[in-house]
């Protein structure tokens, strides 16, 4: 009987370590994206509750009046506990129409969180432009969900 393990057997147990976790980088990495993605659509439900929210208390019932714009200042009280968002999340105003987006920034390789976006764009109600009839969001730096 021989003690130990040879050379072959060794770099056998290596090989199929270095398989399994590349294996589980591409897993992980794919997860990560698709879990910023949902970060992504769920910040922008939030923040269309709280600019409806804010278009329902300042809705004047005498004057059947409501404001034309909208501004990421006017939605900070109604977001969880008045927290602030980050600069890549935003609000835009069209022809009294009002618009969440999200801005890509960073210079790094978003193609795939882009690409599982477009994938829920239908769902979840993203477009690509701020304007009425937009077309589903597909690619670009800016995505957007429709409030009003």
């Amino acid at each position: 009987m021989r003690k130990g393990f040879t050379l072959v057997e060794m770099l056998i147990v290596i090989v199929v370590i270095g398989v399994l976790s590349s294996m589980m980088m591409i897993s992980s990495t794919e997860s990560i994206n698709s879990a910023k993605a949902s970060d992504i659509i769920t910040s922008l439900n939030n923040i269309k509750i709280a600019a409806l929210a804010h278009y329902v208390d300042s809705f004047d019932e005498y004057n059947k009046t409501t404001p034309a714009t909208l501004d990421i200042a006017n939605i900070k009280p109604y977001l969880n506990n008045g927290s602030s968002l980050p600069s890549e999340y935003g609000v835009e105003s069209n022809n009294k129409l009002w618009f969440a987006k999200y801005t890509f920034t960073n210079a790094g390789n978003n193609s795939d969180i882009k690409s599982k976006l477009a994938g829920r764009a239908q769902s979840s109600g993203l477009i690509k432009e701020a304007k009425s009839n937009a077309d589903p969001y597909t690619d670009g730096n800016t995505v957007y969900l429709q409030i009003r």
